[in-house]
């Protein structure tokens, strides 16, 4: 992971992420729930509690999804333009 701010946003990232990506925990996750939720009985009683890892630090994307949307085509409205003020640092200053 970088410990340095940087790229177009300033943000932390890991700089490269090779797992494939329907091995990458979050596509693992919905593909494993949705399909066990597809092998139950129409008729059946079932509850099903899914939860995400993602997104937050460290942004690990795999490296095919990557560059798949350019972030600046994406518009923030409101009060999410200061995230774009300056990067947070998961580390204490000092």
């Amino acid at each position: 992971m970088n410990v340095e701010a940087g790229g177009e946003t300033g943000s932390l990232i890991v700089s490269d992420n090779p797992i494939p990506k329907d091995l990458y925990h979050t596509d693992w996750v919905a593909d494993h729930t949705t399909r066990w939720i597809d092998s139950m009985d129409t008729e059946d009683d079932w509850f099903c509690w899914m939860s995400f890892p993602d997104p937050h630090h460290p942004y690990d994307p795999p490296s095919s999804e990557s560059n798949r949307v350019d972030w600046s085509d994406i518009g923030l409205d409101g009060d999410n333009d200061l995230l774009l003020i300056g990067p947070a640092s998961p580390w204490p200053s000092g």
